[in-house]
């Protein structure tokens, strides 16, 4: 219990519970839900089906901080260290797509023109980081961890 962040700690909590039972079925449901975004993303990594991968991403970690209790200490941390490292490489992608946005928009109201320079070097590095995030994506569903938290079943502790 040592590595878990005390803001997550609820006493009274324990895995024999009825709780450990729902925070198996949700976690399930999820992950399931982040898969589909997952695979929209692999198979058009536009703006959109990577700011979805993003949230649906940040939805699994709240889960993880509620049902801590619920799974095993070790595991539960590496699937939630995968999940952060997996946000975070996701945003900088969506750095660079606001970044572009903003240069677009400012480009259109003031009637002055970015570099060319700059737009190819900010979308040379998103291509770059798209294929990162694509890779990561398919190596996290393939991974032990994933697979571990998905063949639990309700009746598991």
């Amino acid at each position: 219990m040592e590595n878990i962040k005390k803001k997550w700690i609820v006493n009274k909590l324990n895995k024999k519970s009825k709780f450990t039972k729902a925070a198996k079925l949700i976690i399930n449901k999820k992950l399931e839900e982040l898969f589909i975004k997952i695979n929209l993303f692999l198979s058009n990594d536009s703006v959109e089906n990577l700011h979805d991968v993003r949230i649906a991403i940040r939805r699994v970690r709240y889960i993880l901080e509620v049902f801590y209790l619920c799974f095993e200490q070790a595991d539960l941390l590496n699937l939630y260290k995968s999940l952060k490292d997996l946000q975070d490489l996701i945003g900088e992608a969506r750095d660079l797509d606001v970044i572009m946005e903003k240069l677009k928009f400012i480009e259109t109201t003031y009637s002055s023109p970015v570099p060319v320079e700059l737009y190819n070097n900010m979308s040379s590095k998103r291509k770059l980081i798209s294929q990162q995030i694509s890779i990561s994506l398919n190596d996290f569903m393939k991974s032990d961890i994933i697979n571990k938290f998905l063949k639990k079943k309700t009746g598991d502790t």
